[in-house]
């Protein structure tokens, strides 16, 4: 196991040292070596694996994935012992992904998510932190382009805390919009990941979501509308290699990190491009694109949980002789968040600057390249293959927070302005009196944003639950492996 994932986690003690065969157990072929907890289940969960069950103190667990298994069991005269078994010759998906895409997988199993150029966990991350990052952003950059900053985590590690840390001086510790949304509207979107814990996302329940959605659906139904993508776009996609149905959902093209991408942290204009192949349009249309496969889950208000289980069941029998690919829940959610994204992009920067050098999905296949090939010319290489900083981004961001945490004076008090505000806001209202642009325009950025956190959320749900990783924060034993 620990050749398999290159050990990168330095997670065996004494593997190259001897042992006395006098010291091995009778019972046992081989020695054992200990190992902690956190290391186990982090191995498990590259290779794939769900915890099925685990108890600390005892200490017992039990992985289970497709190829592969981790148990544990009482061993006559040694204790506790941890065994792995996996298929013989099964090439394990992880041997395909990076170094950066498998420690991406690994800290989001641990609750840790990217926003701007910064992997924090979540509990890190609030209204505060999120201001103050993106403020030292804004601060550093040299140009309105795309371009890296010479942070260092020292600079930034003290304001990473949440927005009831006393530093914050109580600022923004009770914000009318929810924590949880706002960070999912702006954190990257991982190609690479297959695991989270649930108990995160529990301050902004299913429930809230279904309502978010469906009246992030009306408003941009009723101020700029939706446009279906073919029905055969995502077998077309995943013919180009663009989105498969594994846990490394795509490749590494465009500009990434970890397969990282978003549109606060990186241009989208390799992804419009491939789309914009399998998907042309006369021009660029101002509708927000829509999956076929989404349309009216998304419209209802249906995206969960139980949703995703009936639909990879269905998939997984209906599939049983058919070659033609079709996208997995997963995969179906990530892409949403893709296309979205490059509508968001645009917008922010006509919103913020006047101007954009960002196409969105669907476009004419002319323009899509024409943006393509400005995002990795040789003068602009860094936007286009990496992910940084962009002034509009950041300037847009810091707005939006301040918004979404204060909300407005309405009739009895303050109320909140967004989709995701307990009362769903007030419309185009909530949004007088901000720094650039028309009510309207933010209204309906808030729309499509709230659509994408919804999206975010769902996608983590449908990951296998880690909660365990927060629970091994406080104690992280070691157990023996034989």
């Amino acid at each position: 196991m620990a050749a398999l994932v290159g050990n990168p986690l330095d997670l065996a003690h004494g593997l190259s040292s001897y042992r006395d065969a006098d010291t091995i157990a009778s019972t046992l072929d081989n020695p054992t070596m200990h190992i902690h907890f956190s290391d186990l289940v982090a191995c498990g969960t590259v290779l794939d694996m769900e915890v099925m069950s685990v108890d600390l103190h005892n200490p017992k667990l039990q992985m289970s994935g497709r190829h592969c298994n981790i148990t544990s069991q009482e061993q006559s005269g040694v204790g506790v012992i941890a065994r792995y078994s996996c298929e013989p010759n099964h090439v394990h998906l992880l041997q395909t992904c990076t170094a950066d895409e498998i420690h991406v997988l690994v800290t989001m199993a641990k609750g840790l998510i990217k926003i701007g150029n910064f992997r924090a966990h979540m509990t890190s991350w609030g209204y505060n932190s999120v201001d103050a990052v993106f403020e030292i952003s804004i601060t550093r950059a040299e140009t309105e382009d795309w371009s890296h900053i010479g942070f260092t985590m020292d600079a930034v590690r003290k304001r990473l805390e949440g927005d009831t840390d006393i530093q914050w001086g109580r600022k923004w510790s009770a914000p009318a919009t929810t924590r949880v949304g706002f960070l999912l509207t702006v954190c990257g979107n991982p190609a690479v990941a297959n695991s989270f814990p649930h108990s995160l996302l529990t301050e902004w329940p299913d429930s809230a979501r279904h309502f978010v959605a469906r009246h992030a659906w009306q408003l941009i139904s009723q101020r700029v509308g939706f446009i279906e993508s073919p029905p055969d776009l995502c077998a077309s996609l995943n013919s180009k290699r663009v989105v498969t149905n594994h846990y490394k959902l795509a490749k590494n093209w465009g500009a990434e990190h970890g397969g990282v991408r978003g549109w606060s942290m990186s241009t989208g204009a390799e992804f419009v491009r491939k789309v914009s192949d399998c998907w042309n349009a006369a021009g660029q249309t101002e509708q927000v694109p829509i999956l076929a496969e989404l349309h009216k889950l998304i419209e209802k208000g249906h995206l969960s949980v139980k949703w995703e289980k009936e639909y990879n069941a269905n998939l997984d029998r209906n599939n049983d002789n058919s070659q033609e690919f079709r996208a997995q829940a997963d995969s179906l959610c990530w892409l949403q968040c893709m296309m979205l994204d490059t509508w968001i992009a645009r917008r922010i920067d006509l919103l913020i600057l006047k101007d954009t050098d960002e196409a969105a999905v669907p476009v004419d296949f002319f323009t899509a390249n024409k943006y393509a090939a400005m995002a990795i010319s040789d003068t602009d290489r860094a936007k286009g293959r990496t992910t940084g900083w962009k002034k509009s981004r950041c300037r847009f961001t810091k707005y939006y927070l301040a918004r979404l945490a204060e909300g407005i004076s309405w009739e009895d008090g303050q109320v909140g302005v967004s989709c995701m505000s307990p009362n769903g806001g007030i419309g185009a209202a909530g949004w007088d009196g901000m720094p650039v642009g028309e009510p309207e325009d933010w209204a309906t950025l808030d729309a499509v944003l709230s659509l994408r956190a919804v999206l975010i959320a769902t996608r983590f749900e449908l990951m296998y639950n880690t909660d365990v990783f927060l629970e091994l924060q406080r104690f992280d034993p070691m157990i023996q492996m034989a």
